[in-house]
């Protein structure tokens, strides 16, 4: 089975300056493109999937379990199960990633 996700049928959810677009949602995964704003971040999370994050444009700081990191276009970031963690903009201009995560995960 294929299944094709269209830009104009995503689900949004945007609040504070950052913005989720849905990109897939099956039985076991979930994708979905953040967009931060300069000096935004995400709140904290802690799921039960893995979670990858691949970085579009833009330098964001993830935190996890209190390490932080400085991430820029082309890094990639991998968090366990389990793991609290949160993103930050610290550029000036709009930081985009796709996040990638096992389920149960991250729901928008």
């Amino acid at each position: 089975m294929v299944r094709i996700f269209r830009k104009r049928e995503r689900a949004v959810k945007e609040k504070d300056g950052v913005s989720y677009s849905l990109l897939v949602l099956s039985d076991k995964l979930i994708a979905i493109l953040a967009e931060i704003s300069p000096g935004a971040e995400t709140p904290d999370y802690r799921h039960e999937g893995e979670e990858m994050k691949y970085i579009l444009e833009g330098e964001i700081e993830c935190i996890s379990e209190g390490r932080r990191m400085l991430l820029k276009s082309g890094d990639v970031v991998w968090h366990k199960p389990g793991e609290k963690h949160k993103v930050r903009n610290v550029g000036k201009r709009t930081a985009r990633y796709i996040a990638v995560a096992t389920r149960p995960s991250f729901e928008i």
